[in-house]
This record gives structure tokens, sequence and C-alpha cells, in this order.
């Protein structure tokens, strides 16, 4: 092959990574296409189709083509955990753990690969497994915090475990990187938690706490950029549904962090004819998708019909493709979706919108003890900015309640763990569905929690986690007295 064809050819191919890269799918799939025939056997243009088969919403054709790159690179982590993503979205989690398996004989990094499937039996409900590994995986990394905040989600901490003596020791290590102190503190703070050492639990939580605000710090100046400019891109939008008639009946469970989202969705989802999508994720990256003006969203009022029913057709089809659903509810409580909510609600008729409310004390001790991705979530270093996020969470709110009052159902934490199952009914109604008792037992449910609530989720409805701010209420005056005198719930 002359230089001159290798060099057209790689050209070629990062011209069709580019559109794939920037929303285009459907015009890298001609320029992968067109390499593929002169290049049948090269792994990575089968890996880029099966990239466009996803971003199309194409299953079948992505695991033939992430099938066939895998036969002709064996060896490619990347590949595998491509799979084991793919199983894991399809719900064929017995060959995604025989995918975590291979990807355990070929890749370089063994203690990784081990803690991503400790964790990932631990989101399966298989705790006993989780810990065996987990221990074994501590015993060899004593001094990785990941591990033991990563262990420690998934059981209750008794005193005499194990594993803290060895936690004790990286708490007071010089070799530790402020990572895995942070991560450590998080994990001492569940412990004593979990054995109602109340006392000594806000020394770690304010000691991890402030390791994440120094590795992250708070960017006060884009606190409120999202808020701000989608709410004047929807303020004259009138909110006219279009006409649209979709497969499924989309659900959106929105609330702040910790508020009770998760345990709400299990709820609506061990309704046989609905499916849980967590959080999916893909609500903004599709609004922001429409039409752009100066790299925003275009306004609402200025969306055609034409325009939104392509965005509401492309969003159910990626319901649809990261769910399995072909039908039935499909529940996605991505974080921030009120945001948009008169985009959501003017594309889809049918979608339905359900709010979680908690009281402001229980959310915030929940966010400040709980570690999210690192940068996702700046504010909740920090008590005093969690007040003004949940503020600003409810001020959003309260817009769209007086904007489309007859479409918006909240639910009231503290009501449901204390009348589930009235409340339950209630909820499942709003959701658009009949009564099944199965939905009071979504803890004996078999499939995968992606999140922070992955224990909690497996256990009936209790009032344990129920004004549990009381506990520390002398460690919580900073948010008390930053938050003043709204109503708590």
């Amino acid at each position: 092959m002359s230089q001159d064809v290798v060099a057209r050819i790689k050209a070629e191919y990062r011209s069709a990574l580019e559109k794939l890269n920037n929303g285009f799918p459907e015009e890298a799939r001609l320029g992968f296409t067109k390499l593929l025939m002169e290049q049948p056997n090269s792994p990575e243009i089968h890996y880029q189709l099966s990239r466009v088969a996803y971003e199309k919403g194409e299953r079948t054709k992505q695991f033939e083509y992430l099938k066939k790159a895998l036969e002709l690179k064996p060896t490619e982590p990347g590949l595998v955990e491509t799979l084991i993503d793919l199983f894991d979205d399809l719900g064929e989690y017995d060959q995604a753990l025989k995918a975590h398996d291979h990807l355990a004989l070929i890749s370089p990094n063994k203690k990784k690969i081990a803690t991503k499937k400790a964790a990932y039996l631990q989101r399966l409900g298989r705790f006993d497994e989780a810990q065996e590994r987990f221990r074994k995986l501590i015993k060899n990394s004593p001094l990785s915090g990941n591990l033991y905040k990563t262990f420690y989600t998934g059981m209750k901490v008794p005193e005499n475990e194990p594993t803290l003596k060895t936690l004790g020791k990286l708490l007071k290590s010089k070799k530790a990187d402020k990572r895995e102190l942070m991560q450590g503190h998080y994990a001492m703070a569940k412990a004593l938690e979990d054995q109602k050492k109340f006392d000594q639990v806000f020394e770690h939580l304010n000691a991890a706490n402030s390791l994440q605000a120094e590795l992250a710090p708070i960017r006060e100046e884009k606190q409120n950029v999202i808020h701000d400019v989608f709410y004047e891109k929807q303020l004259k939008g009138d909110l006219k549904p279009i006409d649209f008639e979709s497969p499924v009946t989309p659900v959106f469970v929105t609330g702040m962090p910790r508020s009770g989202t998760t345990l709400t969705e299990q709820i609506i989802a061990a309704h046989s004819n609905a499916t849980a999508g967590g959080e999916l994720g893909i609500i903004f990256n599709r609004t922001t998708n429409l039409p752009i003006a100066n790299n925003d969203p275009k306004p609402l009022h200025l969306c055609t019909e034409e325009e939104l029913r392509l965005y509401a057709e492309t969003f159910i089809k990626l319901m649809q493709r990261d769910t399995g659903a072909k039908s039935g509810v499909i529940t996605d409580k991505s974080i921030r979706a009120d945001v948009i909510y008169g985009y959501l609600a003017t594309a889809m008729p049918q979608a339905k919108f359900i709010i979680v409310q908690r009281d402001a004390r229980d959310i915030a001790i929940s966010i400040y003890k709980n570690m999210f991705k690192l940068g996702s979530h700046r504010y909740a270093n920090s008590l005093p900015e969690i007040a003004h996020a949940i503020k600003a969470f409810r001020k959003n709110v309260e817009h769209w309640k007086e904007r489309m009052p007859e479409r918006i159902y909240e639910v009231y934490y503290d009501q449901l763990v204390a009348d589930p199952e009235n409340q339950a009914r209630a909820l499942i109604d709003a959701a658009g569905l009949e009564w099944e008792d199965a939905c009071l037992e979504f803890h004996k449910a078999k499939n995968r929690v992606k999140t922070l609530s992955v224990a909690q989720v497996r256990q009936p409805i209790n009032k344990g986690s129920s004004q549990a701010w009381k506990r520390y209420e002398k460690d919580l005056q900073p948010f008390i007295e930053e938050w003043g005198d709204d109503p708590w719930v």
C-alpha cells in the first residue's frame, strides 16, 4: 500500500471520527463503511461502527461490530470493557461477569479490574461475594482509600470488621496521597455511623470534604449558570405539547441528590410494565443539540415542531437503547432534569414529572457524608453551599409548578417511609400505571443498581434515614444558619 493511500485512509478515518464525536453518527457511518470495504480486518473501524450503532440505538449491530472487533483484537482491554457495558445495559449480568473474568486475564492493571468486578457484584446485590473479594484486595493494597469506601458502601460495618485496623493506619499514613486519604475518611465516617458512634463521624466528614474541596474547588461563578441560562431560554415558551406519539412513557423522577429519587424510581420499576433507567444522562446533551445559537440551546419559543419532534424521537430511541425496553414506562432520574422541564414537556406530551422532596436537613447531611464523582457536585463539600443548592432547586421547582401544575406530582420522602403503601399507590397512579403489590417488594429485584444507595434499595422501606439530621444537629449548624427561616420541606 502506497504512502498516499495510507495518508488518505488516515485522513478519512479522522474525518469520520470527528463527525461521530461531534454528534453526526449517520455521516460517520458512511465514512467508516467506505473505509471498511478497503480495510475489512481493521478492529478500529469495526469498533467505531459499533459506536455509531450505539448512537443510533441499534443494539444488535453494535454487538455484531464489537464482537468482530474483539475477534480481530482479542487482547484489547478497551473492547472488553465496552462489551461489559453492553451486557450490563441489556441485563445480561452473567455475560457481563464472564467478560469481567476475560478482562482480568488480558488487562495489565489487575487490581483495577478486580476492584471493578467486586463493585459490580455489589451492585448486583451479591454482597457476600463482593465482601470476600474486597477483603483480599485490601490485604494486598491497604493504602487504597477507594477500596474501603467502595467496600463499606455495600455493608453495615461492625466494630470487629478486620479491615478497620488497616484503614486506621491509612488515615495516619504520610505516604498516602490526598485522594486516597479523602476516600479513607469517607469510609471511616460510614463505619462509625454504622456503629452508632455519631459523635465521631463529623471529624472524618470534615476531613474528607476539606480534602475534596482542595482537589475540586467550588467555582462560584458557575453554580447558577445552568439555571439562569435555561430559565431564560424557556421563559417565553407556551409549553403547549406538540403532536408526538411515543412507544414508551418517559417518567422523569427529579430531586436533589440523596433526596429519595432512587427509592422512588425502584418502587415504580418494580411494576411489570416499567423499567428503571437510572441517571441516563442524555437529556442535557440532546437539549443542547437543538439548533445552536451562541453555544446555547435554541430558545423554546423559537423551536419548530419539527425540531422538537426530532429531539423527542432521538431521546426516546436512546432511552430504549439504554434500557432495552420496547414499551411501557421508562424512568429517568437524571440530576437537574427540572432545569429543562419546558423542553421536555413541550416535546413529549406523554412524559410525566415526579419531584421528590425531603427535609432539607436530611438532604444536607446525606450529601455531606457521601462522595460523588470528583468535581461533579462541588457545592457538596460546604454545608452553606449545600443550602444554596437546595434553595436553587426548590425555586426552580416552584417555577414549573406554577407553569404546568397539572403535569407535576410531588413525593414527600418522610410521608413515603411513614405510610409506604398509600404513598406508593399514589405514586404508581401518577406514573400512569395500575397498582401491583410487587411495587412494595422492589428490594427483591435482581437488577443491578448504579447509585450510592446500592445497599439501601436491597432493603424494604424503613424509617431509618428519616430525620437522621437530629443525630448531627450541632455539627450541622453551618447549614442551619445559612438556611434561615425557609420551611425545611
